[in-house]
């Protein structure tokens, strides 16, 4: 996904690749949510369960950040109550969505 995204000339913080060992998480994961635009995260079972994944949900809605919901084996029933006012869509819509940011990057 982050390559996808990447592709159409949007600057992707991804937590996984962007937190160098030994650094304070939640300092860097709030540094990284400040200075995006929007917030994109993957709901699949193991991220439903996350306490991370919740916690980064919090601070983009703190911050006032745009924020999606990609669904990956999951349904709409299994989005959590927290964030079922988010938008969301499936795995098969992200090419829709990868052209949605791929627009606000030109108008840029």
């Amino acid at each position: 996904m982050k390559e996808k995204i990447e592709e159409v000339g949007v600057k992707v913080w991804l937590d996984a690749f962007d937190l160098p060992g030994g650094s304070n998480v939640k300092e860097r994961i709030k540094e990284g949510m400040r200075s995006s635009s929007e917030c994109l995260i993957l709901l699949s079972p193991a991220a439903r369960e996350s306490d991370w994944v919740k916690h980064e949900a919090g601070l983009a809605d703190a911050y006032g950040k745009p924020t999606a919901l990609v669904l990956l084996h999951v349904g709409q029933e299994d989005v959590p109550d927290p964030v079922r006012d988010l938008k969301f869509f499936g795995i098969n819509e992200f090419p829709a969505y990868v052209r949605h940011l791929a627009a606000l990057a030109r108008k840029k």
